[in-house]
């Protein structure tokens, strides 16, 4: 959930760190907690992952990375928002993700 304000809120499976709440979160998340990033302005959710764009128009991702679904160059999983760097130049609009890939709109 996104909040009028740019708060994101997760809750629900986070046993990858889709959830963003760092390491050692709960597995499970029972209530709306808020995840520790600036102001969002969009995001998406695939199979066990977190894609989203900040309101500095800056593409981040966490969770499963498997597939490398987060685009971070490496299959390693990320458990907070990990900014992409290789994108950084770059102004994105919007995002959507898959079960297991993601699309982002510059």
């Amino acid at each position: 959930v996104v909040t009028s304000d740019g708060e994101l809120l997760t809750f629900g499976a986070n046993d990858h760190g889709q959830g963003g709440h760092g390491d050692g979160g709960a597995l499970d998340v029972r209530r709306p907690r808020l995840v520790h990033l600036g102001a969002v302005a969009d995001v998406s959710c695939g199979g066990a992952f977190t894609i989203l764009i900040d309101r500095e128009a800056v593409l981040w991702g966490c969770g499963s990375n498997v597939h490398g679904e987060l685009g971070v160059g490496d299959f390693e999983g990320r458990a907070a928002p990990t900014r992409l760097a290789s994108l950084s130049a770059t102004p994105m609009r919007s995002v959507a993700a898959g079960e297991r890939h993601a699309v982002a709109v510059s």
